[in-house]
């Protein structure tokens, strides 16, 4: 979602194609953290229908709330740094999700991505990316 010293937004043309178009960005100063330009960044487009991704330092309440309130959705990483939550999600039925994995080769190296889609929770996804090379 960002670039060093200007967060920004791109517009992720289908898989396969080179070309993505900035849609939002914004420029920060070289001490601001970037949590403190996800509103005001993302404020500058209409969310309605959105799927917002963002990474771990994002994955936090304030967040998830400004977005659902804007009506967009989001995928957020979820690590084990975050006891809590990262707990509540483990203890889900795991065991039991349907396994889709796939493999892909790019940039001189092999990843291999599973997911698993937990059945009684649909909103909630369990993904592991591993490097094969």
């Amino acid at each position: 979602m960002h670039r060093r010293g200007a967060p920004a937004l791109r517009d992720d043309p289908p898989h396969g194609t080179r070309r993505a178009t900035v849609v939002a960005q914004v420029q920060v100063e070289g001490k601001t953290s970037e949590v403190a330009w996800f509103a005001p960044l993302l404020d500058q487009i209409d969310l309605t229908g959105v799927v917002v991704t963002a990474d771990a330092l994002h994955t936090v309440r304030e967040h998830a709330r400004y977005l659902t309130g804007r009506g967009a959705d989001y995928v957020f990483t979820v690590k084990e740094n975050q006891h809590r939550l990262y707990d509540l999600l483990d203890g889900l039925a795991w065991s039991t999700a349907p396994v889709h994995t796939t493999t892909d080769t790019g940039h001189g190296r092999t990843e291999r991505r599973t997911s698993r889609s937990c059945p009684h929770q649909v909103d909630v996804v369990f993904l592991v990316r591993r490097r094969c090379s």
